[in-house]
């Protein structure tokens, strides 16, 4: 692939989302996942967004502290992979 190079779908260009990463201080009660199917409050809750965002790494539901969130996958397997 080079510069000149498209991608497309249904006729349509697609491009890559711009990257978006947030810090949040996370608070107490608030769980770090996206999605919790017992309805707590997710750090994605905290954000708004438009994307999907996906937190980097973990804090448990009562523990406070900072937390990334981002839609760049690579950045995120960077991060949490020696």
């Amino acid at each position: 692939m080079d510069d000149d190079s498209e991608v497309g779908f249904d006729g349509e260009p697609v491009a890559p989302e711009p990257r978006e990463v947030h810090v949040l201080n996370k608070t107490a009660g608030v769980v770090s996942t996206a999605r919790d199917p017992q309805g707590r409050p997710t750090v994605t809750d905290l954000v708004p967004s438009e994307r999907r965002l996906y937190p980097v790494g973990r804090l448990d539901a009562d523990t406070t502290g900072l937390i990334l969130l981002t839609n760049d996958g690579e950045l995120a397997h960077r991060l949490t992979h020696p």
